[in-house]
């Protein structure tokens, strides 16, 4: 599925078939990209150029993804 978030052009897939995440941004600068567990514990940050995290580690389950870009930050929800 994608969400877009509607001050920005921040698009996230993921690809069950290849358990990776892809975050496209458009114009915006992506910073810095966390996964947290519900629980809200920090499982994985990835910073620098981001076109797609690999959560082939992580165990299934949902997660909410914190994307930090010049903007602000903002909040998607992954069910992996």
């Amino acid at each position: 599925s994608v969400d877009d978030m509607p001050e920005m052009n921040v698009k996230c897939r993921f690809d069950k078939a290849t358990q990776q995440l892809y975050i496209t941004s458009g114009e915006t600068t992506l910073h810095t990209v966390q996964l947290y567990t519900v629980a809200g514990t920090c499982v994985k940050t990835v910073s620098g150029r981001i076109p797609a995290i690999d959560v082939s580690e992580l165990p299934h389950g949902i997660y909410l993804v914190k994307i930090q870009t010049e903007n602000g930050d903002y909040l998607h929800k992954l069910q992996k």
